[in-house]
């Protein structure tokens, strides 16, 4: 019997604006932002198997921790840099990866075991349209945006939104938050680890909205993930 299990991460930080500054008059009123804080936008990929295999091995049984890599973007679409990026710092976007599946291999138990294979692809947002006084539609585009593209939580019918009308608007969970305007060395490998964790405890909880749902006009339910993932195979050093 051997058992694996996998998981894959797209991600993008994005701002949260607030206005910093502004001025009223009955010409020209002016409204200045600032980045209150920022978050990730995330895409993740689980896989968990169990399958029955014939191959001689010099143990019987052998197992090993799930460990990860990442590939950080040193600067955003816009070429903006925001400091060093690596082992302690995920940078603007980019994408974490499984360098070794967690492995669980003995012997094969008939009634015991069966083989089996769950996969989920779920988004941690998805976005929200408000086209006329009363209406809702949802709809995920199964797809990171560059934060230039990124909606504000709120319809444009609140003051301080970018948001024209009829606008779609992003609705979904802050994970990794920082306060106040984005740099690398806010961040750190603990951190990173605790991102990854929680992603994966979503995969465990059914905590994601499928990567790619048409228009509906009723709320959007989390039905990506399966229970036998599990964090505990992580393996942080």
């Amino acid at each position: 019997m051997v058992e694996t299990q996998e998981l894959n991460i797209q991600y993008i930080r994005v701002p949260v604006y607030v206005p910093s500054a502004t001025t009223f008059n009955l010409t020209q009123p002016t409204c200045d932002y600032r980045v209150g804080s920022t978050f990730m936008q995330s895409k993740a990929i689980a896989t968990y198997k169990v399958e029955k295999v014939y191959e001689d091995f010099t143990t019987s049984t052998f197992q090993q921790p799930q460990t990860f890599e990442w590939y950080p973007a040193s600067s955003d679409s816009y070429g903006n840099t925001y400091g060093v990026v690596g082992a302690a710092a995920l940078g603007p976007a980019g994408n974490i990866q499984t360098k070794q599946k967690w492995y669980n291999r003995k012997l094969w138990v008939s009634g015991l075991h069966t083989e089996v294979t769950k996969h989920c692809e779920g988004m941690k947002h998805y976005e929200i349209q408000t086209p006329l006084p009363g209406q809702t539609d949802h709809r995920s585009q199964g797809a990171i945006n560059h934060f230039g593209e990124f909606k504000n939580t709120r319809p444009s019918a609140y003051a301080n939104t970018f948001l024209e009308n009829n606008e779609w608007f992003g609705f979904g969970d802050h994970d990794y938050q920082l306060v106040g305007q984005y740099i690398t060395t806010l961040e750190n490998a603990v951190n990173i680890a605790n991102y990854i964790d929680a992603l994966g405890q979503d995969v465990h909880n059914v905590n994601y909205w499928s990567h790619d749902f048409p228009d509906q006009a009723g709320l959007a339910q989390r039905t990506e993930g399966f229970a036998e993932y599990s964090v505990s195979r992580h393996g942080w050093v």
